[in-house]
């Protein structure tokens, strides 16, 4: 059985946050029940094909029901746009948006980094949201406090400020899969794909690595992410070529300076 082989825990368990706000308390009991819903539905997911060319499974389907279902009560208010469809209006100016499992790919291939992410929206901005990888426990959580910061915690500690070095030789960028195929950066460290773009952006946030690249993609897949992001000091630019750059602050400046990314012929498209 795939969850045995994984040695993967039939009940997650999260260390709660110190000081993490109340939101917390309803988010992460509410990600944990739908990453193991994607768990428990593991071995019978197989990929179909939407329209747009990317994955769906059932397991994909049924955490967002469980998301979008406990979002409503929680918050009758709020709207809702899920990326299997699920939708409510808003009568409060805010939405959430959901991504059920970030990284579907990894998810029918057996990896590790997917999972269920959900991201509060006001205005064009992102005021709160959380990631959780239900193969590895780890979860990520970031809320506007009373003075209108952003915060962010990681496995339920406080996140603190990005040391702002410039990239070197054992820097990590986080970059899509496909995109050896559509164009080449300069950067004087190491790539890496984990297959999830929710963790690409968290990682970075937490100090594993100096940036990421991503593609055009909806906010569900960035918004939880780039907040994490801004929470410790990194900053969110957006690439001309379409999609955008995350992190300290000097590595993205390096991303954007000329010639560093040289893309051939079509803009950053379809590269998840």
């Amino acid at each position: 059985m795939v969850l045995a082989a994984l040695m993967v825990p039939t009940e997650l368990t999260l260390p709660a946050g110190p000081d993490a706000t109340t939101l917390d308390a309803v988010l992460r009991p509410l990600l944990v029940l739908a990453g193991q819903a994607a768990l428990d539905l593991a071995g019978q997911a197989k990929p179909e094909r939407k329209a747009d060319g990317s994955p769906v499974t059932v397991a994909d389907r049924a955490a967002e029901r469980i998301l979008a279902e406990g979002l409503a009560q929680a918050f009758p208010e709020d709207g809702i746009e899920g990326e299997e469809g699920a939708r409510r209006s808003s009568s409060s100016g805010r939405v959430w948006v959901i991504d059920p499992i970030d990284g579907t790919d990894a998810f029918t291939h057996g990896l590790a980094y997917w999972g269920p992410t959900v991201a509060r929206r006001e205005h064009g901005r992102t005021t709160a949201g959380a990631l959780l990888l239900p193969r590895t426990g780890d979860y990520w959580f970031a809320d506007t406090l009373a003075g209108g910061e952003l915060a962010a915690w990681h496995n339920g500690l406080r996140l603190a400020p990005l040391p702002d070095r410039p990239p070197h030789r054992g820097a990590t960028l986080f970059v899509p899969s496909r995109l050896h195929h559509v164009a080449t950066v300069s950067w004087p460290g190491k790539f890496r794909c984990l297959g999830s773009t929710a963790a690409h952006l968290a990682l970075v946030a937490s100090g594993g690595g100096h940036a990421a690249l991503v593609g055009p993609s909806p906010a569900w897949d960035t918004a939880t992410g780039t907040a994490l992001i801004q929470a410790v000091g990194g900053i969110v630019r957006t690439l001309p070529q379409g999609g955008l750059v995350a992190g300290r602050r000097r590595a993205v400046e390096h991303l954007l300076a000329p010639h560093t990314l040289q893309v051939h012929g079509n803009p950053l498209t379809d590269l998840h």
